[in-house]
């Protein structure tokens, strides 16, 4: 939103260090299971190796600026997704409530990638695959968009600011 946009104004930074870590084939619940844990490892590397190093402090004002998170894909092709939004909601908070996670700024977002409408995607064909993959892709974003709002509210109860956001994915052009 316009707030944001204006807050990342003038900010610019010398480096960028990013982490990315992914695994092919996993739901929301898996990505809890199997990529949170790399997630607190890297947060716990980060905050021991600032404590106490003045360069990594100079180098780095607030060292995780952002944690991009995609889920929901392999969820429309699971034969239950009904425990989507559980699970969903799970894996936000495995995120956000890290003991350490504190330690490197409450206010870091947790920016959450839409679904891309799969009706559209060029590599699937329009029917059958695309139109069910397409309802089924419909109903999991709004599962997702529901469970970010219940967060957003919980947030603004708990903080008075929203830190988890929904990033819209562009729509393929051909």
């Amino acid at each position: 939103d316009e707030a944001d946009e204006n807050a990342l104004k003038g900010k610019q930074y010398d480096s960028v260090r990013y982490w990315s870590y992914g695994k092919s084939g996993l739901t929301a619940r898996g990505v809890n299971r199997e990529m949170v844990p790399l997630l607190h490892r890297v947060v716990d590397d980060v905050v021991s190796s600032s404590n106490g190093d003045t360069a990594a402090e100079n180098c780095f004002e607030k060292p995780i600026h952002a944690i991009v998170l995609l889920c929901g894909v392999n969820n429309v092709l699971d034969p239950r997704p009904t425990t989507f939004y559980r699970d969903v909601h799970s894996l936000i908070h495995s995120i956000k409530h890290h003991p350490k996670f504190g330690s490197i700024d409450k206010d870091t977002p947790l920016l959450i990638l839409g679904l891309p409408d799969f009706t559209k995607l060029p590599f699937l064909p329009s029917w059958p695959m695309g139109c069910i993959l397409g309802l089924r892709g419909r109903y999991i974003q709004h599962v997702l968009e529901t469970v970010i709002q219940e967060v957003q509210q919980e947030e603004m109860i708990e903080s008075g600011r929203i830190q988890t956001r929904m990033v819209r994915i562009p729509e393929l052009n051909d």
